[in-house]
Parts: structure tokens; C-alpha cells; sequence
């Protein structure tokens, strides 16, 4: 087979970082497809939904794979055109106004990565391949606008607070199976993003200038997206809306361990390990109880708390099930949530030990009274009884 050639020519490879984001996309589509071929009997137009969901999965599928910037942004924009029309499959008002934001917000995003490669070009003369760790740019005010770039552009992905208003809307709107997949993987692709481009700046190590600001940045975009995140879950009474506000929230843990890790350079690893492993704990138990409201919606159609109760008697196996993904979200003891929230916990108090004593409150206060006092996914555990 003879290699493609041209001005630009796609590149792939694999490595463990991205090894572990494929499989958990392979996983969590495997479960999911066989969830949707009952539930779109519901919902309807499934040979459409299904292209779509073929058509993304091959999207995720390239950005995870992608050794070179311009080849990620290629399926990061596949990625937004297939996955809009999850978006409007209910083709009703509320649908189509979602897909507007989604669309929106979306392209938005891609052209902010757009701006960040071509700074990032004029920054180190040949753009880096992903995955080839720190770069040494020649110059250093390019290099930190285009990182700044990529952060907002990867952040709408990410649902990063303030730039994730399609967030709620896309994810309500669409049917359950794409809800399960926007909020367990579609947004950890901006995750991913983040996760690569804190390469290029070998974690505040290897750029040769400080960049302890872009750490800040997402140190404070994290912070915000946990808490207003939270708040919003707590007011909403659609049960969808509600786990998709609580994306928001969960997203800015991730944030929050990625902009400790690139505050503190080679003190903060706590951070980035705790961000990667909250990823792939949130992608389980989030589509875990987009499924579980699912199951609800076919048989109740409904998602409003305040119209159901009493479901415990009605689908005991889907309570309990929904009940391990809450307790893993609490981060209740000996479940995934636990480990990964307690990484990002230590990560914090690395940070305070680090010299950052105005994170002290952080500590204190957003780590635990976010995850354990007040949680948003309590108003399941009250519905079901």
C-alpha cells in the first residue's frame, strides 16, 4: 500500500497515555451500542442515529490517535459535524435550539485551535508532533498565546466553565445513549486535549520561561466549574440536565488536577494522575446513570424528580446499579471515585505545601463539600424511594 502523500499527510501512533483513552472509548461504545439498539426502538430514526454514532466513534477515535496537530483538528471537526446530529435527532424545537449551541460553541472552539496551531507554528518553526513531550520554542510569547488558545479551544470541549452553556442544552436534548456518550467521552476529548497540550509545555518544566500563569488559569477555571457546576445541578429538576450540570462540575476536578500539575512542574504529577484517572472514572459512572435514566424514561416517560418516586420497587436492579455510579461520584470509600478524588486532594495539599497558601480554602472546602456534603446525585437516591 503506498503512503499518502501531499501537503498534508495524516499521522497516527499510540502510546500508553492514548492507549488508555482508546480503550476506555472502545468499552464504554461497546456498552452503549448494545443499550441503544432496545432504547432507539423508542426514540426512533435509529439507522441515522446509528450512522452518527459510526461517524463519531470513528472521529474520537482519530483526535486519540492523531500524532500531529493538524490531523486532530481534522477529526475534532468530523467530531462536532457527526455527533450535531445526536443533537437535533428529536428534531423538535428544543432539539434544534440545542444544536444550534452545540454547532456554535463548537465551531468556536475549533477555530480557536485553529489559532493555537498557527501560533504555536510561528513558535517553534515546525509544529510538534503529539506525543514527542516538551518542546523548545523560539518564541516564547507565540508559545504561551497558542497554549492559551488551545486551552479555550479544548475547554468549550471540555465543558469548562464559562465556556460550557451548550453543555446543558446538548446533552438533555439528545436521546439517552448519545446523553451517555456526550458526558461519559465526547467531553474527555477536551480533556485529552489539555492533557497534550500540557506536553508541549512539559508541565511547566520544559518551557524554558515560566508559565505558572496558565496554570493559574486552569487552577481557577477548575475551581469555578466545580462549584457554579454543583450550584446548578442542585436547581434543576429534569434529571438529565441536572447529571449534565454535573458534568460541568466533575470536568473541573480534571481542570482543576491539570493546572495543578502545570503550576507546579515536576511537584505537581499528583495532579496530572489524579485528572487522567478522574477521567476515566467519571466516564463510567456518568454513562452509567444517563443509561440508568434511560431505562427510566422508556417505560416512565419521564425525567422530572418531582414527578417520580417510588421507582425503587419498580426497577431494583436498575437502583442499586445507579446507586454504586452516585456513591462512585460521592467519592464514597473503596470505590473509583474515592481514588481518584483522593490523588486530586493530595495534589491540592502539594500545591499548598508548594506555596500556594490561598489554595488553603480550596482544601478545605471545595474538595469535600462539593464531593460528600451537599452532591446533586442524592436527588436520585430520593427519587427512587
Amino acid at each position: 500500500m503506498r503512503p499518502l502523500t501531499g501537503p498534508f499527510v495524516p499521522g497516527f501512533f499510540i502510546d500508553s497515555l492514548n492507549l488508555i483513552f482508546i480503550i476506555m472509548a472502545a468499552l464504554l461504545w461497546l456498552a452503549v451500542s448494545l443499550y441503544s439498539y432496545r432504547y432507539m426502538k423508542v426514540e426512533g430514526r435509529s439507522r441515522g442515529f446509528n450512522i452518527a454514532s459510526l461517524l463519531t466513534l470513528v472521529a474520537v477515535m482519530g483526535v486519540f490517535l492523531a500524532r500531529n496537530l493538524l490531523t486532530m483538528l481534522l477529526f475534532f471537526e468530523l467530531m462536532t459535524i457527526s455527533s450535531y446530529f445526536w443533537v437535533i435527532h428529536r428534531r423538535n424545537e428544543e432539539a434544534i435550539r440545542a444544536g444550534y449551541f452545540y454547532l456554535f460553541y463548537s465551531i468556536i472552539g475549533g477555530l480557536f485551535l485553529v489559532l493555537g496551531i498557527v501560533f504555536m507554528g510561528a513558535a517553534t518553526d515546525v509544529l510538534p508532533a503529539i506525543g514527542s513531550g516538551p518542546v523548545t520554542p523560539l518564541d516564547y510569547p507565540a508559545f504561551k498565546y497558542s497554549l492559551l488558545f488551545f486551552i479555550i479551544g479544548f475547554g468549550i470541549k471540555a465543558g469548562m466553565v464559562p465556556l460550557h452553556l451548550w453543555l446543558p442544552y446538548a446533552h438533555s436534548a439528545a436521546p439517552t445513549p448519545a446523553s451517555g456518550l456526550l458526558s461519559g467521552l465526547l467531553i474527555k476529548v477536551g480533556a485529552y486535549g489539555l492533557i497534550r497540550v500540557g506536553e508541549f509545555a512539559g508541565w511547566g518544566m520544559g518551557a524554558g520561561e515560566s508559565l505558572e500563569f496558565l496554570g493559574i488559569i486552569l487552577l481557577i477555571t477548575g475551581i469555578f466549574s466545580m462549584l457554579l457546576g454543583v450550584i446548578a445541578a442542585l436547581l434543576q429538576s429534569d434529571a438529565k440536565r441536572l447529571l449534565a450540570y454535573h458534568s460541568v462540575s466533575q470536568m473541573g476536578y480534571i481542570i482543576l488536577g491539570l493546572g495543578i500539575s502545570l503550576y507546579l512542574g515536576a511537584e505537581g504529577v499528583l495532579g496530572l494522575l489524579g485528572a487522567i484517572y478522574h477521567v476515566l472514572n467519571h466516564a463510567l459512572f456518568k454513562a452509567a446513570l444517563f443509561l440508568g435514566v434511560g431505562i427510566i424514561y422508556v417505560y416512565r416517560k419521564e425525567t422530572d424528580l418531582y414527578k417520580l418516586g417510588g421507582l425503587w420497587r419498580q426497577f431494583p436492579l436498575t437502583a442499586t446499579l445507579m446507586l454504586f455510579a452516585v456513591l462512585g461520584i460521592t467519592g464514597a470509600p473503596g470505590l473509583n471515585g474515592y481514588a481518584s478524588k483522593t490523588l486530586l486532594h493530595h495534589a491540592v495539599s502539594s500545591l499548598i505545601e508548594g506555596g500556594g497558601y490561598w489554595a488553603v480554602w480550596l482544601e478545605d472546602y471545595s474538595l469535600w463539600w462539593v464531593s460528600v456534603r451537599r452532591h446533586p446525585s442524592a436527588s436520585f437516591i430520593i427519587s427512587y424511594f
